[in-house]
């Protein structure tokens, strides 16, 4: 469902009924509203603060057909993130999926509905959202007795601003976009095209801005024959342009913030059987239409190598510099990362990893991180690391200060319940 329950990872309960001819299935959960770590609440049930709880049945109604209609509701506490009030919600939501001509034509729509208590019996006002999603896609020259394939598609998704859903925390809200995709390929070619026109504050209050966001990608790989000792050569590029513009200002708006920002990737891999190389350059133009001015244009480079030195020796290295010429400052970063894991006769697997960064940015700093790690099993079902690492400046982000020592040591055992 792309409205209501997005695919949560959480502590809880799930249970799934199937008919045998799988016309028929119902799905039952209750999980814990938020992701944590440690034994309280180990089951993700025990709180009624903090847990949800909701069902799913589907039906497909013709065997021969794949076509599934799926209703859902859901109802729970808790805080949203970011957020330590805990709030109550409830929705549910109603649609279909299919597809036709083998597979060829695939389509689908969905609508949801949620309230949402932000306080409880606090003063707040409760809420109600709504959202639509409807897709169709459709492969023009599968039918052909070719190798080229072109897929077109539509999508249209609106969601309100007050739509809130604690089974689907990541939606955007407020928005209403169409948009519309191409994909083709053909033997060692592939092309894609995508082109999005959003409207902002859907279903917002009257009182804020109205924006319009449009954006245009293309982005294709070709593979091109074994070049001098290489046995696979592609050639990846990516480009894109966006822009933004006012639609409505009301009087206690923020001004407009209208910008078109421009910017293209080039990649080039090669490999062998034990080693591969990746270089690329990228550019990004940010034209700045507002009273502020703030352009910036940005070019960077990479260049990667992963190699097995030798049946126990693995090396990689990656290397980048950025240099960005912006409205407050000019500046290059360097970065050099080298990583190196060596798998010795008496089951220890020693592990080296060095990076550095350099910059004469007034916004950030160098750096230097290295970390040395040994690993071995132990036993069938068990794991000891032994690992130390140092951070200077920039990686020195466990403590906050100008450098970090760490030294330590990790015991992991699987469990293998199924087995």
């Amino acid at each position: 469902d792309p409205v209501l329950v997005d695919s949560l990872n959480r502590r809880g309960l799930g249970l799934t009924f199937t008919s045998r001819d799988e016309i028929f299935r119902a799905d039952l959960f209750s999980l814990q509203t938020q992701s944590t770590l440690g034994v309280e609440n180990f089951t993700g049930l025990q709180d009624r603060d903090d847990r949800m709880q909701g069902a799913r049945l589907a039906l497909r109604p013709f065997k021969r057909a794949d076509l599934i209609f799926s209703a859902q509701v859901y109802e729970g506490a808790g805080a949203l993130f970011g957020d330590s009030i805990v709030g109550e919600g409830s929705g549910y939501s109603f649609g279909f999926d299919g597809s036709l001509r083998d597979g060829r034509m695939r389509f689908g729509a969905h609508y949801g509905r949620v309230w949402w208590d932000d306080d409880g019996d606090g003063p707040v006002e409760n809420v109600t959202g709504d959202a639509v999603n409807a897709f169709a896609e459709y492969d023009l020259l599968s039918g052909e007795e070719t190798n080229r394939q072109l897929t077109v598609g539509l999508t249209y998704d609106v969601v309100d601003a007050d739509f809130v859903s604690l089974t689907n925390p990541g939606l955007p809200v407020g928005h209403q976009t169409f948009a519309f995709s191409a994909n083709y390929t053909a033997n060692k070619l592939y092309l894609g095209f995508q082109a999005r026109t959003q409207e902002t504050n859907f279903g917002g209050p009257d009182e804020l801005e109205t924006d319009r966001i449009t954006r245009l990608q293309f982005d294709g790989t070709y593979d091109f024959d074994p070049v001098l000792s290489f046995e696979t050569t592609t050639l990846s590029f990516f480009a894109y342009s966006e822009w933004q513009r006012r639609l409505d200002t009301p009087p206690m708006a923020l001004p407009n913030f209208d910008y078109l920002d421009t910017g293209f990737d080039v990649r080039l891999d090669l490999s062998t059987a034990l080693t591969q190389v990746s270089v690329g350059y990228g550019l990004d133009s940010l034209n700045d239409q507002n009273q502020f001015n703030e352009d910036e244009l940005r070019h960077r480079v990479n260049l990667s190598v992963d190699t097995q030195a030798t049946e126990a020796l693995y090396i990689s290295m990656a290397a980048g510099s950025e240099w960005v010429d912006g409205a407050f400052d000019d500046f290059w970063v360097h970065d050099v990362t080298l990583r190196a894991d060596y798998q010795t006769n008496f089951d220890w697997l020693f592990g080296l990893e060095l990076s550095t960064t350099q910059t004469n940015s007034i916004f950030s700093e160098d750096g230097f991180f290295a970390h040395l790690e040994a690993s071995r099993p132990i036993g069938k079902f068990g794991e000891l690391v032994l690992y130390g690492t140092w951070a200077d400046d920039f990686f020195a982000v466990e403590s906050g200060n100008t450098h970090d020592a760490i030294i330590g040591f990790i015991f992991r055992a699987n469990t293998n319940f199924g087995r």
